[in-house]
């Protein structure tokens, strides 16, 4: 029996009880008064943070549910009507397939559903990069502004440390190069580079926090941005606020988990100190597989952050702690591994050669402003601050393409597409 007919106990839509049914290869003509009634459209309101949670009993990651669609009729006989998209009841093969979003052939073409800077299907690595500058160009405000203010106050922080704890390095430095100078020029040399070394280890934390407070900052602009909105700095702070101490929490996680892993990856070292191995066998055996032990924590760590990339994300859109957003990322990334690792060792690699070219420009300018200024000091502080503010710069465009690379996912592995067309047409 062909998809077209129907079997007698059933009663064709559009048909009113006791009618006859169609014959075989024919269409039952649609009365007025059986015409297609379309669902009721959502309330208007606007899209909060919350609508990108699933639902209850969506919470082990499956795609939503859409009713039983009407059997297709024949093409020529359906081509004058006009009808809502239908999209069906497999959404995750819907979603994966060549149209897209899940629509219907008949309906709407999934390359016109973009409200905002992506469009609403399965995306491509071209389709993320644009996204991610689109955002960037329609809300400077909050993904320059507000995150250049983040690093304006970590590189103060950076030069203020340096001021306070190399008082004396002017000093120091015209001793070091006026070679008639009587003072021991290694005390100074010694003082400098343990002050330095503090002064690392501090402002490395701190990055860490900035970094992963400009991800959710980032991530907060995306959401409106998706759906044609732009979003204002106090709308973005809005969103972010309640995951703060959940970031500084994560932060703390994954210093303590780098502590961890360095440590397993100089044990062999340590090893070599403690014993304190005269045999040169032996201790190139100690120092190899120090090297080995070292990679193999290295491609570990690799792995674990590409886990528990989508943590920061999931926190901020769906609106739940930082515990469930790593188990939420874990879930997520099943899978999709290697294209994640992929985007993510890019677009790091992008966002590194533009942060560093700069930083040697910058460096080269300090460098030679040194042979000519005396004040040793300020140029140190000047050229921290300009550098720190230079991979603040560059991180907008990470934090968009991960925020986007975790919205594709989504749409690939729970239908988020529907979704956000549904929030779009609210208004």
């Amino acid at each position: 029996m062909s998809n077209n007919t129907y079997s007698p106990q059933d009663t064709p839509p559009g048909s009113n009880s006791g009618e006859t049914a169609p014959a075989p290869g024919q269409v039952s003509p649609i009365s007025p008064e059986s015409s297609f009634v379309p669902p009721t459209p959502p309330t208007p309101g606007s899209f909060q943070t919350g609508s990108w949670t699933l639902t209850p009993e969506d919470s082990t990651s499956k795609p939503p549910s859409f009713p039983n669609p009407l059997p297709t009729p024949d093409p020529a006989a359906a081509a004058p009507q006009t009808s809502a998209p239908n999209f069906g009841t497999n959404s995750t093969n819907a979603m994966n397939s060549t149209n897209g979003a899940g629509f219907d052939p008949y309906g709407l073409n999934y390359q016109q559903v973009q409200p905002g800077i992506i469009p609403l299907r399965p995306l491509k690595l071209g389709d993320i990069y644009n996204g991610a500058f689109s955002a960037i160009r329609q809300a400077p405000a909050v993904m320059f502004g507000l995150v250049l203010a983040l690093w304006a106050v970590l590189g103060g922080l950076t030069g203020a440390l340096l001021h306070l704890l190399t008082p004396d390095l002017n000093t120091y430095m015209a001793n070091d190069f006026n070679l008639d100078s009587t003072d021991a020029p290694m005390d100074g040399l010694l003082e400098f580079t343990e002050s330095t070394m503090l002064i690392g280890v501090i402002t490395s934390l701190l990055q860490m926090f900035i970094v992963f407070m400009t991800l959710g900052i980032c991530v907060a602009g995306l959401g409106p941005l998706v759906l044609g909105r732009r979003p204002s700095v106090a709308d973005v702070w809005q969103t972010l606020k309640g995951h703060v101490w959940g970031i500084v929490g994560y932060s703390l996680l994954l210093i303590l988990g780098s502590v961890v892993l360095l440590g397993l990856g100089l044990l062999p070292l340590g090893g070599f100190f403690l014993i304190n191995i005269k045999d040169v066998g032996a201790s190139l055996g100690l120092l190899g597989l120090t090297f080995l032990t070292l990679i193999a924590v290295a491609v570990f760590s690799a792995w674990l952050y590409i886990k528990l990339v989508f943590a920061i994300p999931t926190a901020v859109m769906e609106d739940i702690g930082i515990i469930p957003a790593l188990k939420r990322s874990w879930k997520l990334t099943k899978g999709s591994f290697w294209k994640i690792f992929g985007v993510i060792l890019l677009t790091s690699l992008i966002v590194s050669f533009l942060a560093n070219g700069l930083n040697v420009v910058i460096s080269l300018i300090i460098s030679a402003s040194m042979m000519v200024s005396q004040n040793f000091s300020a140029l140190m502080t000047l050229s921290a601050v300009l550098s720190t503010i230079i991979t603040g710069l560059a991180m907008p465009f990470y934090g968009a393409v991960l925020g986007l690379l975790y919205i594709d996912t989504r749409m690939r592995r729970e239908g988020l597409a529907v979704s956000l067309l549904q929030a779009a047409q609210q208004g």
